[in-house]
């Protein structure tokens, strides 16, 4: 009988072959836990290392309309600085972000996510005197799909609009707040963006998007909403105005008389001065009701849709509104609570 070959130490070819083997797939799982171990342990410590230096910076600075509602911490995004600084190109912004991302050493990379942004006291970058902030709602999927319609995503048309204002001696700044679901797809936006941002790279950033999402009814994107210097609201859907009239600094919101123009008349065909309408009734004519219905939750406006009653509803439903709008002009005292409410 032949006898079977063995090696050096006792074992035929097969089992060598075989113990072989599985050595080297021992060594190459050992290898991928070690990199998942070192990618976990980084990942862990650069989260731990934000966390509490953005602790620290929370109790820092005294409080303001601003870090109230956007939190005391923003993201700077690539050419942020120079853009305060100077007008600046867009390409200018690009090459410093070129320039920002290659001084990074080797060993603080290890221990900083693949898109590192600055950190910034909201204070220190918002509210200047005589300046407007826009709270600049969009995403990535907003300007994919904006593209995808072959239509200009109005992120490059918000930097001219920029540059536009500070060449005419005026501030402007804008804070991105992301409307996207992945940290990474925000980045990616932001990375082309020279202005500022809410953290979207923690739990704290993101809560603080979400409910500025709620307190701003933002119901589509692009969105955006104009703060003055004091962290009030100028115009809480301005996307439209800085749209059509690029130039058109500082964008207030326009009240219903500048909605309805000049031209009005009343229901028996005659003109109207639209003067008239301040505190008193008239039974129609609005020029642009959707542009109308963005300014008047503020205002004691009531619109009445009349067009398809007859004569004789239309004069009830009326009686009935001026009724209601006297008892609203008083209280018991006889005392004035404000103007009679506008019927249109």
């Amino acid at each position: 009988m032949m006898k079977k070959r063995e090696n050096w130490w006792g074992c035929n070819n097969n089992t060598f072959l075989l113990s072989l083997v599985l050595l080297l797939r021992l060594l190459s799982v050992l290898e991928e836990s070690q990199q998942s171990v070192g990618a976990a342990v980084s990942k862990l410590t650069s989260n731990y290392l934000r966390r509490k230096r953005r602790e620290n910076m929370r109790r820092e600075g005294p409080p303001s309309p601003f870090n109230r509602l956007l939190g005391p911490v923003l993201l700077e995004g690539p050419g942020a600085a120079e853009a305060a600084a100077t007008a600046g190109s867009a390409a200018a912004a690009a090459a410093g972000a070129g320039a920002a991302g290659g001084s990074t050493s080797s060993i603080l990379s290890f221990f900083r996510p693949k898109n590192k942004f600055k950190e910034i006291f909201t204070n220190n970058a918002l509210g200047e005197k005589g300046s407007l902030t826009a709270l600049y709602f969009t995403g990535k999927g907003v300007e994919q799909i904006l593209q995808a319609k072959g239509y200009v995503p109005f992120t490059p048309r918000l930097e001219s609009i920029v540059r536009a204002a500070k060449q005419n001696g005026k501030k402007l700044n804008v804070v991105f707040i992301s409307a996207d679901n992945s940290p990474n797809d925000a980045a990616d936006l932001f990375n082309t963006m020279p202005w500022y941002a809410v953290p979207f790279d923690d739990e704290e950033g993101r809560s603080i998007t979400r409910s500025l999402y709620r307190k701003f009814r933002v119901s589509s994107l692009p969105h955006i909403t104009l703060l003055d210097e004091q962290g009030k609201v100028v115009n809480p859907q301005a996307y439209t105005a800085l749209l059509t009239d690029p130039l058109g600094f500082p964008w207030k919101k326009k009240s219903i008389l500048q909605l309805i123009g000049n031209k009005l008349q009343d229901n028996k065909g005659q003109p109207v001065d639209p003067a008239v309408l301040k505190g008193k009734t008239i039974e129609k004519l609005i020029k642009d009701i959707d542009d109308a219905l963005d300014v008047i939750a503020e205002e004691p406006v009531l619109l009445t849709f009349l067009n398809n009653a007859d004569n004789q509803q239309q004069q009830q439903t009326l009686k009935a509104l001026e009724e209601a709008a006297v008892a609203l002009k008083g209280r018991k005292d006889g005392e004035s609570v404000g103007p009679l409410p506008q019927f249109l």
